[in-house]
């Protein structure tokens, strides 16, 4: 057995989530992956913050998630998905009470 001393050069950094929703206040921001999990019925990550503390996000708002097929075919030229205009119709009809 060998008495050999970890050193600093020995710490392997966990690699680094980058936030993409593109609404999130934070996107851009990268943090330390902890783990993957379903939580509350969907897929989340959970990253550690600067100062330590954990905390998780939909999986779908960061760089862990595959690619959304609407983005790659339209290559970036449609700056919303269908899917999420109808429903942002409805919250506002919601919010309108028609």
């Amino acid at each position: 057995p060998s008495s050999r001393q970890s050193s600093a050069s020995d710490v392997v950094e966990a690699p680094q989530i980058r936030i993409t929703h593109p609404f999130h206040p934070l996107r851009g921001a990268r943090f330390p992956f902890v783990v993957t999990k379903v939580l509350w019925g969907e897929e989340r990550v959970t990253v550690q913050r600067p100062d330590g503390s954990v905390w998780s996000i939909p999986v779908g708002w960061t760089d862990l998630a595959p690619p959304d097929p609407a983005v790659v075919a339209g290559r970036g030229r449609a700056p919303f998905r269908l899917t999420d205009l109808l429903r942002l119709a409805e919250l506002v009809t919601e919010r309108l009470g028609s």
